[in-house]
């Protein structure tokens, strides 16, 4: 769990667990009794990266220029965010 996150690690896993069952953040997010924006940011990183949205990162990830002018030119050749992901 991220130092300022609001969810709890049970938390986060509980709405993962109803994600994966086919239910949408916001109902998701009354049933937990969490904010909506929190659960809305869960499930768009779900979305994207599956259970592996649980796993904490060791560190802020920097990337080079060259790295973001490829993504950049990429996004504006029409790919998607799924698919820049």
């Amino acid at each position: 769990m991220h130092a300022r996150s609001t969810l709890s690690e049970y938390q986060r896993e509980q709405l993962v667990e109803l994600f994966e069952q086919g239910y949408g953040y916001r109902s998701v997010a009354s049933v937990i009794k969490v904010g909506t924006s929190a659960s809305k940011r869960l499930y768009n990183q779900w979305r994207l990266h599956g259970r592996l949205c649980l796993m904490q990162k060791p560190a802020k990830k920097q990337y080079s220029f060259e790295t973001k002018k490829e993504i950049v030119d990429r996004f504006l050749a029409g790919e998607t965010a799924m698919e820049l992901a």
